[in-house]
């Protein structure tokens, strides 16, 4: 019994300490070859745009690339692809792809990727990059 708590208190403290070495990347350099066109952060929410004629594959496989290791694309919930391609429709605007990342050592982020066709400044697309931070019982993000 000793030895699986004391396993289990190590994993725990590993899991801290993994967790503060780690940090989120800047994601405003996460495609140093697109122009940045926008960046905000609203409460617990960050997005950057970036416009692009890349095309969604290739730029998907390039933030996973950023992100690094263990971030995983999570299952939306059925009918939310629906419901944003109805948003997006009910706007005008043709959305390439729409995904959510997750890693287990950020709990409470997730990272999500949409792609909008748009035509702004010579390019054919928006790419944006939005860090989502789940509130914390004071109100602020993670």
């Amino acid at each position: 019994m000793k030895t699986y708590i004391a396993t289990a208190i190590a994993i725990l403290i590993g899991s801290f300490v993994l967790a503060d070495e780690m940090k989120l990347p800047d994601l405003a350099k996460a495609f140093p070859d697109e122009m940045l066109f926008t960046q905000t952060k609203i409460g617990t929410i960050e997005t950057y745009g970036y416009l692009t004629d890349r095309s969604f594959s290739d730029l998907k496989l390039a933030l996973q690339d950023y992100l690094g290791e263990g971030w995983v694309e999570v299952k939306q919930a059925p009918g939310v692809d629906k419901a944003v391609n109805q948003q997006m429709e009910d706007q005008d605007v043709t959305l390439v792809g729409n995904l959510l990342f997750s890693h287990p050592v950020f709990p409470d982020i997730h990272v999500g990727f949409t792609m909008m066709e748009m035509n702004i400044s010579g390019k054919k697309y928006l790419a944006n990059i939005t860090v989502i931070r789940k509130k914390t019982e004071h109100g602020k993000g993670s």
